[in-house]
């Protein structure tokens, strides 16, 4: 489907948001997944052997990402995950990218794919990722939702370091927003979904043209209409 360089897609979102699923759901459309958090866990389990995955607290992880970024430089997970790709061969397929959490990152990918990378944000309300989470990644430690609240804070770049998380930012700078709110516990289900969802996006990041939907149409209209206002400003 999509043309001889393939498609890059980054996906960003936080967490308990769907990116993960979302990243199964396009391998469905034939695309090779990778995951800057897969280099981070590597990390985890070299400082933490004979420890289980499900024994890694998510500020520990956050920890290693933030101290990576700051010893060498902000774009190192992004730097070392292209390195892989071409070791893999793949540079010229479709890949989806999941676990963007920093702008440098995505600077790094649009310098490196400057005509087909495209970031997408996967947008899900805190009180609905909550309960994706906390059976995992904080019951079993005792943790409640005041740790998730603080965890997810720090993951939005609360904090403000240049070296930290920023995901907020990060799905501010997305060529495409989606919506994961959905309750649907079944996880075959949930890829299903999101990838009927992504069809017509895959298509039109493919050259496959269509019609602008409703709010598309609207929003020219109402930008166009912007511009006969004298203000400064507009």
């Amino acid at each position: 489907m999509p043309g001889e360089k393939g498609i890059i897609i980054g996906l960003t979102g936080s967490f308990g948001s769907g990116c993960s699923t979302l990243m199964e759901a396009l391998k469905t459309q034939g695309f090779e997944g990778y995951s800057l958090s897969d280099i981070i866990w590597d990390i985890w389990r070299d400082e933490n052997p004979g420890k289980k995955d499900e024994e890694a607290l998510r500020e520990q992880l956050q920890d290693i990402g933030n101290k990576l970024r700051k010893d060498e430089e902000n774009g190192v997970l992004a730097i070392r995950l292209l390195e892989s790709i071409k070791e893999d061969g793949n540079e010229n397929k479709n890949l989806v990218i999941d676990s963007i959490r920093n702008t440098t990152e995505i600077r790094v990918f649009r310098e490196n794919y400057p005509d087909n990378f495209y970031l997408i944000g996967v947008e899900c309300p805190r009180p609905l990722r909550w309960p994706r989470v906390n059976p995992k990644q904080y019951a079993p430690f005792g943790l409640g939702e005041e740790e998730f609240i603080k965890d997810d804070e720090r993951d939005r770049n609360e904090e403000g370091f240049e070296h930290g998380q920023q995901v907020q930012k990060c799905v501010d700078e997305s060529d495409i927003t989606i919506k994961n709110d959905d309750h649907i516990s079944d996880k075959k289900l949930q890829i299903k979904k999101l990838s009927e969802k992504m069809v017509k996006h895959i298509e039109l990041l493919s050259g496959i043209l269509r019609p602008p939907k409703d709010p598309e149409y609207f929003m020219s209209l109402a930008y166009t209409a912007s511009l006969k206002s004298q203000c400064f400003k507009r």
